[in-house]
């Protein structure tokens, strides 16, 4: 939730009024003027609207013409019979009348549990209390009640249940049944969402037959859950009428393999599913509890499948005739140089195939032959099939792809030296020769792939800087190759500026500075600035940046080397905000108002210390210059020694411009010691009117943050997460503090 500061800063100011000027007192005392001395200040009159959990308690308030501006009217209640305020709860009332009769509910009560209550009023700083009654909630069985159930079937039921909210007082209801299939599980929540004569009911569907559940009405209201008593029933069953197979035939070609019968009983919502498989010749086909059918030797066997319930049966007729179903060869393709030989091997499947003879054969024996043992010889350069094809009329077969090389002599390179920068490319191309050799393929490899890479294709690509050799080497084996040297520059990779974001009004100068380039081994680390429209802000050679006009621009620092890498820094220029500058007779000017503020009385605007845009969340994830109360912190630090704001992260420079800026540490005590402070309201606004010696005030609002507002100074100690504040309430100045820089308070500026 995002609250609008500036709205709320007048009311939590009163809030804080109240609480400093209210002390609470224990006692009888009335106001001797009200005009009705004879009756008691404050009546307990009674309670009424009583259920298990909540009560509606009455009380009056006899008062006079006069009110007190902090009147309170209420009650105390407890469980013990001397009410006080240490062992009681007390709740402010709700509804009065213009005679001050009032009420209020209380709930969240214990039920079956006896109650003490008093009414109490509340004015000019002091406690009147009634006499003290009781009461006793009712107990739980008044609320709810689980019933039994009823509409019970194979698979669904009703579930029913009295819930009585007479009288109940509640901010949030819900309420349902709690279900499963034991005592000690209810762990299923059906949740209702209609009463209808104080009663409820669930409709469960999908439950399993024949299976005892177990129940019970639950309602919660507000934090409180109740539960009635755990009851029981149990579904119904459903007969099978008939089963059937997804197929009742069925041939296999090969033993061994296997076929899963599917089984589909009817009803589909039968109670018990459950089946036997049988097999009439088990050296034929067996079956396992699963329906799955293996083939086991040649002939026919029948499958019979039969339901537990009813003992419904249906069956499938198995043949298994078995051929020859594969031939294999060791080989599917072979390379061969002219001349060379090689014998495939060709393997029969499955073993038990009756003839496992085969015939072998070329397509083209000008290029390659074969004989009956399967031994190939290559003739001349060219592509010929060898097939080996079984005898017993199956059609199987198998193939060999047979290549004949003509080896390669010699390999030519483009290039024989090249420069690259780290991360660019360039391809090398390789010249084969013969240019009739049967394999042109070839492979590239590095010397040193962490200095320079190859791809398959010749692309040589610098990895870091140093040099390498890149070689190209013949793939058919015959040993030809070549050679490249290579030379790998670094480029700049990364570049990172101070800051990602400036805000600057109009006339104003920051300047940028360059933080990392790397690698540092880079060949070119200079850089270029620039920005992306100079009417709006300009920056110069060193990096300061001038603002000239309202909008927003943005500065860029370019590596030199063309290797495209760069930071950014976002810049908003604006118009500075006019303010008064009211003369104190200090050391410096004191505005009439906060930074963002409309009016004297106004907040303003909220910051964290050192950034100069306000935002909805404050905190450590979010805050500009760290995201840890431990840090490390990007600036402000042990390293930089920065104590005090610098002009870019100074919020009042940077909205106003100018010689304004944030107070240090030592103007907030020069105007707390030398000026007279008083708690005031002005136009509606609380807070402190500071008077210099002169005569000379300005008015200081109460902010949200109970009066803080920052300096300009961090903290002097070793730890860096917090900056000096100052603070104020409606008992006085507070001592001087600090809170963690991540925090977004008020800022009030000072002139030169």
């Amino acid at each position: 939730m995002t609250f609008d500061m500036k709205k709320v800063c007048g009311a939590f100011a009163a809030i804080a009024i109240m609480l400093f000027a209210c002390t609470p007192e224990d006692n009888n005392s009335g106001d001797p003027d009200n005009g009705k001395d004879n009756l008691a200040l404050s009546v307990t009159v009674e309670a009424n609207h009583i259920s298990a959990i909540s009560a509606v308690l009455a009380g009056k308030a006899n008062l006079g013409s006069t009110v007190a501006s902090d009147l309170k009217v209420g009650f105390q209640y407890s469980k013990s019979a001397g009410i006080l305020p240490s062992n009681s709860l007390t709740i402010e009332a709700t509804d009065a009348d213009a005679d001050y009769n009032y009420t209020t509910a209380i709930t969240g009560l214990d039920p079956d549990t006896k109650y003490y209550f008093r009414s109490f009023v509340r004015q000019n700083g002091q406690d009147t209390y009634g006499e003290t009654r009781e009461f006793t909630t009712k107990n739980v069985a008044s609320l709810l009640e689980t019933k039994e159930a009823n509409n019970i079937e194979a698979t669904k039921v009703t579930l029913n249940a009295r819930l009585d909210l007479t009288d109940v007082q509640y901010k949030s209801l819900a309420y349902g049944f709690l279900w499963g299939t034991s005592e000690s599980a209810l762990n299923t929540d059906y949740k209702c969402t209609e009463i209808s004569d104080n009663a409820i009911s669930a409709a469960l569907t999908n439950l399993s037959h024949k299976t005892q559940y177990w129940y019970k009405v639950y309602t919660k209201l507000d934090n409180q859950t109740f539960y009635g008593e755990i009851k029981t029933f149990t579904t119904d069953v459903v007969l099978v009428e008939s089963i059937s197979l997804d197929k009742t035939e069925y041939t296999f070609n090969t033993i061994g393999t296997t076929l899963t019968l599917k089984a589909t009983v009817f009803p589909a919502d039968a109670t018990d599913k459950g089946v036997t498989w049988n097999s009439d010749k088990e050296d034929v086909a067996t079956v396992d509890a699963n329906g799955s059918v293996t083939a086991k030797g040649n002939g026919q066997a029948t499958i019979t499948v039969a339901t537990t319930d009813q003992n419904k049966t249906a069956s499938c007729v198995i043949t298994v005739a078995q051929w020859v179903t594969s031939i294999s060869l060791d080989k599917t393709s072979i390379s061969l140089n002219e001349g060379q030989e090689q014998t495939l091997t060709a393997t029969i499947n499955p073993s038990t195939a009756a003839d496992k003879s085969i015939n072998w054969s070329s397509t083209d024996e000008s290029i390659v032959i074969v004989n009956n043992n399967g031994q190939v010889t290559a003739i001349s350069k060219g592509t010929a099939t060898i097939k080996a094809e079984a005898r017993d009329g199956s059609g199987k077969y198998a193939s060999c792809s047979v290549t004949v090389n003509r080896l390669v002599s010699s390999i030519q390179l483009n290039k024989t030296t090249i420069s690259v920068y780290n991360g660019k490319s360039e391809t090398l191309t390789a010249t084969v020769m013969p240019s009739d050799a049967s394999n042109t393929a070839v492979n590239w490899s590095s010397s040193n792939t962490s200095v320079a890479t190859v791809s398959n294709s010749g692309m040589v690509t610098g990895k870091s800087k140093g040099t390498a050799t890149i070689t190209v080497t013949a793939k058919d084996g015959n040993g030809a190759q070549a050679t490249c040297e290579v030379e790998v520059k670094q480029y700049v990779s990364f570049i990172s500026i101070d800051r990602s974001w400036l805000t600057l009004v109009v006339g104003n100068e920051a300047t940028l500075t360059v933080t990392t380039v790397s690698p540092d081994n880079a060949n070119d680390k200079t850089y270029i600035w620039s920005s992306s429209d100079d009417a709006i802000a300009s920056v110069d050679s060193s990096g300061k940046v001038t603002a000239k006009s309202k909008g927003t621009t943005t500065i860029k620092a370019t590596a030199n080397d063309g290797s495209g890498s760069y930071a950014t820094c976002s810049v908003a220029v604006i118009l500075a905000e006019p303010l008064t500058a009211i003369d104190m007779g200090l050391s410096v000017k004191w505005a009439n108002e906060n930074v963002g503020a409309s009016a004297p009385e106004d907040c303003g605007d909220y910051y964290a210390w050192g950034e100069t845009a306000s935002k909805s969340d404050y905190s450590w994830s979010t805050y500009q210059f760290g995201t840890s109360s431990s840090g490390p912190f990007s600036k402000y630090n042990t390293i930089d020694n920065k104590t005090v704001l610098d002009s870019e992260d100074d919020v009042a420079h940077v909205k106003l411009g100018g010689s304004w800026r944030m107070p240090t540490e030592n103007e907030w005590t020069e105007l707390k010691t030398k000026c007279t402070w008083a708690w005031i309201t002005q136009n509606g606004a609380k807070g402190m009117l500071v008077t210099a010696p002169n005569g000379n005030a300005i008015f200081i609002p109460l902010t949200f943050f109970t009066g803080y507002y920052w300096s300009s100074s961090l903290i002097n100690s070793g730890d860096l997460n917090g900056a000096w504040c100052v603070g104020f309430n409606s008992s006085g100045l507070r001592p001087y503090y600090y809170y963690e820089r991540y925090r977004g308070l008020s800022v009030r500026p000072v002139s030169e």
